[in-house]
């Protein structure tokens, strides 16, 4: 990481200078109590009161808002192609070949996971809380990235983003029950659930090595003074973004 705490980086990512990546933390995104900021179903590049916080963050990294994809993240496994800048309904992954076109992926608990094929030059975006881990989001990715490119899943390179811990994370049995054990754990007599751990492992059974693979160790919940959780937050909880794009 570094630039922190404006943004986050990907010392992964970083290896390769044809890719953009970048994470910001509340520092941008900080608008009080502003029940706009709270509507994860709409572009919030388009909401009152949100533009020019998300300009400022697009200006401090130098990316154009007419260059970004976003999405309407539902919690789906309904995954886009973007071709040129624009915003997807129901939508929670986003995959592109093109250069200067930016996936953006919310989140404030949920996972934001990012991959780059640095042999076909194909990037994706992926918003995975425990619905869309639980319906494997992410797998279904490298399934549409093997179809569309023929990539090899030994080449990618994955980013697991900063979501919320095991630790702060409490389901129900229900919920627990989707997961295998190594994703979860019982502990006087309540149920915690480890995203991060489930994400990982669909990534090494879809054949991406260990060594291509970053997790943030940061959680949302215990960093809630640089990062949003909704969990602790709950209304008041705003938005991160990721970004990550082809630059040449």
């Amino acid at each position: 990481m570094n630039n922190f705490p404006l943004m986050i980086k990907s010392s992964l990512f970083d290896k390769y200078p044809e890719l953009f990546f970048a994470f910001s933390t509340r520092d941008w995104m900080d608008y009080g109590k502003d029940p706009v900021i709270n509507d994860d179903k709409s572009d919030l590049l388009k909401q009152k009161g949100i533009k020019k916080r998300f300009k400022s963050f697009f200006e401090y990294i130098n990316i154009s808002p007419d260059n970004i994809i976003t999405q309407t993240q539902i919690h789906s496994t309904n995954i886009n192609y973007g071709e040129v800048s624009g915003h997807f309904d129901n939508s929670d992954g986003l995959h592109t070949d093109k250069k200067n076109i930016f996936l953006t992926i919310k989140a404030a608990d949920c996972l934001p996971i990012f991959l780059y094929d640095p042999v076909k030059k194909v990037i994706a975006g992926i918003h995975s809380g425990w619905k869309g881990s639980r319906d494997k989001i992410l797998s279904k990715m490298i399934s549409v990235l093997k179809e569309n490119y023929g990539i090899n899943s030994a080449d990618i390179v994955a980013y697991i983003g900063p979501g919320i811990s095991k630790e702060h994370y409490e389901v129900s049995k229900e919920i627990a029950d989707f997961f295998s054990e190594e994703s979860k754990e019982l502990k006087n007599g309540k149920f915690y659930l480890d995203l991060k751990t489930d994400n990982l492992f669909q990534l090494l059974n879809c054949g991406v090595r260990r060594g291509n693979i970053e997790i943030s160790p940061l959680c949302t919940y215990a960093n809630s003074n640089i990062l949003f959780s909704y969990r602790k937050e709950k209304e008041n909880a705003g938005r991160l973004i990721g970004v990550i794009g082809l630059i040449h």
